[in-house]
């Protein structure tokens, strides 16, 4: 791979992360929002729990599904098997 070519696709990824932090940043605060209007704070330790696993959830789902996708993009016939 040529420099020019290496060079584009670094910052190609590294833009491509900034934008993800910035839209993680972007759910983070939607989820917050939610989670307070849902149960009336974010505050505690009993609340802070709640919400970080309902993120983890939303981030295991979300991993799962890009994962097939990807998978399935690149002709793999994986199946992810939780048991």
């Amino acid at each position: 791979m040529t420099y020019k070519a290496e060079y584009i696709k670094n910052t190609a990824t590294l833009v491509s992360t900034a934008f993800a932090i910035a839209a993680a940043m972007a759910w983070n605060t939607l989820v917050t929002a939610l989670f307070a209007n849902v149960f009336g704070t974010t505050q505690g330790l009993v609340a802070s729990f709640i919400y970080a696993t309902i993120v983890t959830v939303i981030a295991v789902t979300a991993v799962i599904v890009l994962a097939r996708a990807a998978s399935k993009a690149a002709g793999e016939d994986v199946e992810l098997k939780i048991k």
